[in-house]
Formats: C-alpha cells, structure tokens, sequence
C-alpha cells in the first residue's frame, strides 16, 4: 500500500498572513471580548467579571485560543505574533486594524504658521547650528547655506536675535527658539487643552551635545506643535476666526478609546512627506492622520513597544539627516502663556 506524502502549505508573505489575519478578526466579537485579557492572572479575570459574563467570556477565551494554536500550528508567525500582542495587551493595535468609530476618541495636531515652522524645523535638520554666526559675520569667514538664507528672510526678527546672541558671547541656536516664540507662537492664544510637542532629541544623537549648548532646557522643550485630544479638526479650527485658519495647519486621528486617558508623556507624534502616506496609512490606520496638510501626512507612535515602532518610523537615527520624517514628543508648559479666561482666539 502506498503511503500518502503530505507537502506542507508554503506559508504566506508577512502582508498576506496580516490581511488574512485582519480578514478573520474585523467584527469579530469574541476578539473584542478578549482583547487585552491573556495577561490577567486567573484570579484577577474572575474577580473582575460576574458569572454570566464568564460563561460568555470562556466561550470567546476558547475560539480565540484554537485561532492562535492554528496559527502556530501552520507556521504563520507573524500573524501569530500580531494576534498574541493584540489579547495580551489592552494598548495593542494590530497592523492594518481599522477601529470602529464607536471605538476611538478624535485627536488633532495643531501648528501655528505651519510655513515659517516647517521651515525652521527643515532647517535644524540640515545645517550646523555653526551657519547662525557665518550669516551675521561680517568677515566672511564660510559659506552660508541657501537655506540658512531663506530662514533669516522667514523669521524677520532672526536676525536681530543673532547679533545680540553674538555681541554677549551666547552659544549658537537660542536665537532659533527666541524668534519662534515671538514670531509664530506668541502671535495666538495656544490652547489650553493642547499637550505641547517639542522635538525628540533622543532619536537625533548627533545634535544632544550642540543643543545642551545652544538654550539647554529652552531648545530641547520649545513646542512646534500641539497635540488636542477629544476635539476634531472642525472643533479646533472653530476656536479661531476664519481669517486666522489660513495660519493654523491641523492634521485629524481617530486613535484608540485608551488613548483618550493616557499620560501625556508616553506620546509620541511624526510627520512624514505626503507620498509616504499611504504607507503609514496601509500598515497602521488606526494611528495615522486622515489627512495631509502643508505636504506632510502625521502618525502617532503606538505605545506597545513605541521603541520597536519608532526605530522602523524613524529608520536608523545616526543617519537623522537622510530621514524625511520628524518625531515630536511632550514638552515643558509652564512657560507658555495660556489663554486662562477663554481658548476663543480673539
């Protein structure tokens, strides 16, 4: 008698294990019951659930358990490792997963004259801070940059701030946070529920020691967006004249109900060119901006693992300058004058 050779299944792609995977999971109730859940010891689970939601909860426990064992089973690690994640962890969103409206809390990022702020953040990340004091040396001492040119022209008072910096000795850079703050935050009212966004220095190790020097506390906190959670665009742009909307760049999420309570702290926020949006937009939907403004599409950093999430957002940080995309992170508020009697600009 002849034996029967069984050839194992080829295992799919990466991409095509997550849509099969994304394909099986959407509505399904028993992965909403049990999201989060695998990590709570047994004890816990029972005291935080009466008799009939166990009855239904063990049901759910058990469809989701066969569906994990299966895909162990067929080798489709990386669908495997995405739905572990996902029941393991209440912060989890796996790749590709659209949440239902019902499931999310609006969030949008605000920067104020997105031109003039975009340009200077273009511009820390493509010249030495050293190009401040070859554009006020009268000597001629160096090459100034087109850009560094094109920036002195966009903050009017730069210059000014450059000089004093230099007649009192100051380290190159302060002025850049100075002219900002006067030119393009101290021209509104910030609102008072926006969670401030500085730049992540720590992904831009290059450039930790220059901006020690160059204001400390001031440059390494100093705000270029403003991150509102619980109001929509339409909400925020509402909080301003229509002839000041031209000035304000919003860019609009839906993210995770949890992300509505989370401490501020923990968030992480990027802009990336617009072509790579659909990217973003494909493999994290729910963590992507609906939209893009001023040429630039935002995500922000899921907080499972947000090392792993930034590293791949981010690529390799000693080669900051080749990266198109930026990553902003809470910073200090206390000096920022908040509108306390009204978040209605006038």
């Amino acid at each position: 008698m002849k034996k029967t050779i069984r050839v194992p299944e080829a295992v799919p792609s990466e991409q095509e294990q997550l849509d099969q995977l994304r394909a099986r999971l959407v509505r399904s109730h028993a992965f909403a019951d049990c999201r989060g859940l695998f990590s709570k010891t047994v004890g816990g689970f029972v005291s935080e659930t009466n008799p009939k939601q166990l009855r239904a909860r063990l049901g759910s426990i058990r469809v989701m358990a066969e569906m994990l064992f299966q895909l162990r089973e067929k080798g489709w690690k990386a669908a495997a490792y995405e739905l572990e994640t996902a029941l393991a962890s209440e912060y989890y969103t796996y790749a590709g997963e659209m949440l239902l409206d019902g499931n999310t809390v609006p969030a949008t990022l605000v920067m104020y004259k997105p031109v003039e702020t975009l340009n200077m953040l273009r511009w820390i990340f493509t010249n030495p801070f050293s190009q401040l004091n070859r554009f006020i040396d009268t000597s001629g001492n160096g090459d100034v940059s087109v850009t560094t040119v094109e920036l002195y022209k966009a903050f009017p008072t730069l210059e000014g701030l450059s000089r004093e910096r230099w007649r009192e000795g100051g380290t190159e850079g302060q002025e850049l946070w100075l002219a900002h703050k006067t030119e393009v935050l101290g021209q509104f009212n910030l609102l008072k529920r926006g969670i401030p966004m500085g730049l992540n220095w720590s992904y831009h190790e290059p450039m930790m020691a220059t901006m020690e020097r160059a204001g400390g506390n001031s440059g390494m906190s100093h705000p270029f967006a403003f991150l509102v959670r619980g109001l929509d665009q339409r909400d925020v742009l509402a909080l301003y004249p229509r002839a000041v909307q031209d000035m304000v760049a919003t860019w609009q999420f839906h993210l995770p109900k949890i992300y509505a309570q989370v401490d501020t702290t923990r968030i992480l926020v990027g802009l990336h060119p617009e072509q790579e949006h659909p990217r973003w937009t494909r493999r994290y939907p729910a963590f992507a901006s609906r939209g893009l403004a001023y040429g630039k599409g935002a995500f922000v950093i899921p907080l499972e693992s947000p090392t792993e999430f930034s590293d791949e957002y981010m690529g390799d940080a000693r080669n900051y300058l080749r990266s198109p995309r930026i990553i902003l992170k809470r910073s200090g508020s206390n000096e920022w004058p908040w509108d306390e009697d009204s978040e209605k600009v006038q």
